[in-house]
């Protein structure tokens, strides 16, 4: 196996993947691989056959100014298959058929940022500023926060959007969480939670590193395997609401409500050089707004598990970031 690439929909949600076959530095084609379906729809194996994504970039002979948005492929029939390339602060699809398509979404509508810390922030920024008034903030009534590290440990792999669930199936008392008697977090029953949510979540290995599963789930996958949880672990029924690129108001009711809610979105980073599309999933747990005094502008806050870290972090929520993004409400 070689290289991997999402294969997403033009408003940018994930529909399948594209895997490229390698033998050591020889190129053997690859396979198209759809998730609605859950079948193989398209494949080319053969020597020197390059993957999809190379192949388009190649005949394309993309000029150096050039920037490739995203290691991903885009479709709307799996027929004709796009890269999406910047030039000259605009934005095109290119295909395997020689095509050139407008983007629907203009890439430099979307803010570029160098990492996730660029709009995930400590709020004492914010709070302990003379130049910022907090107008409103609230919490859920019980927030859980696992570390990257903690998780690591315990089970030996990661995804994001598995410890996003898995807190909120915490908050929730799905589950106990931590040991008899104390607040100390109990590994024993945590571990085997986390692994049932990744298998029901259908969790996809990326990489292996250090003895560390790396996993991705699709977004779709998130509301289903709530419901699962709570149903084996709890034996409750339960059901979730899912919203494509939610309002900040979709977090800010939840709240209000002791409601748990899961965002996750997707933002440009720079890797190598080049903004490529990154995803992430957060537990929410809360909100703060505030206005500034020196413009008067308002700068909107959900308070999150950011799945890093042990403690509350608060992601800047302002759609101008996100290329697309996701709210999972329980109900």
């Amino acid at each position: 196996m070689s290289n991997y690439r999402d294969k997403n929909d033009f408003d940018g949600s994930i529909n399948g993947f594209c895997i490229g076959l390698k033998k050591g530095n020889t190129s053997y084609g690859y396979i198209i691989y759809n998730v609605e379906k859950y079948s193989v729809i398209e494949y080319c194996i053969q020597k020197n056959q390059e993957n999809m994504y190379d192949s388009i970039c190649s005949n394309q002979e993309l000029e150096n100014d050039s920037i490739e948005i995203e290691y991903a492929l885009y479709t709307e029939d799996n027929i004709e298959y796009f890269i999406l390339v910047s030039k000259n602060e605009g934005s095109t699809f290119y295909s395997n058929s020689g095509n050139e398509k407008e983007s629907i979404f203009n890439s430099t509508s979307v803010t570029k940022n160098e990492n996730w810390y660029s709009i995930i922030k400590k709020i004492s920024t914010y709070k302990d500023s003379a130049s910022y008034i907090l107008l409103k903030s609230a919490s859920i009534p019980q927030e859980v926060y696992f570390s990257e590290e903690y998780i690591e440990k315990y089970t030996k792999k990661y995804a994001c959007a598995v410890v996003a669930m898995l807190e909120v199936c915490a908050q929730n008392d799905y589950f106990n969480y931590r040991t008899s008697g104390s607040h100390a977090l109990d590994a024993a029953q945590i571990a085997p939670a986390f692994n049932y949510l990744w298998n029901v979540s259908q969790a996809k290995v990326y990489e292996v590193k250090k003895g560390i599963s790396y996993g991705s789930v699709y977004d779709s996958y998130i509301e289903n395997a709530l419901c699962l949880f709570a149903s084996s672990y709890a034996h409750k029924t339960i059901s979730a609401t899912c919203t494509q690129n939610p309002s900040y108001n979709v977090f800010t009711n939840a709240v209000d409500k002791g409601k748990s809610s899961i965002l996750s979105a997707r933002i440009y980073v720079k890797e190598d050089g080049k903004y490529v599309s990154s995803g992430h999933s957060v537990s929410v747990t809360g909100y703060a707004y505030y206005r500034s005094l020196a413009t008067n502008n308002y700068c909107y806050f959900l308070k999150i598990a950011d799945g890093w870290n042990d403690s509350a972090r608060y992601i800047i929520f302002d759609q101008d970031n996100f290329i697309s993004s996701q709210a999972t409400v329980v109900n």
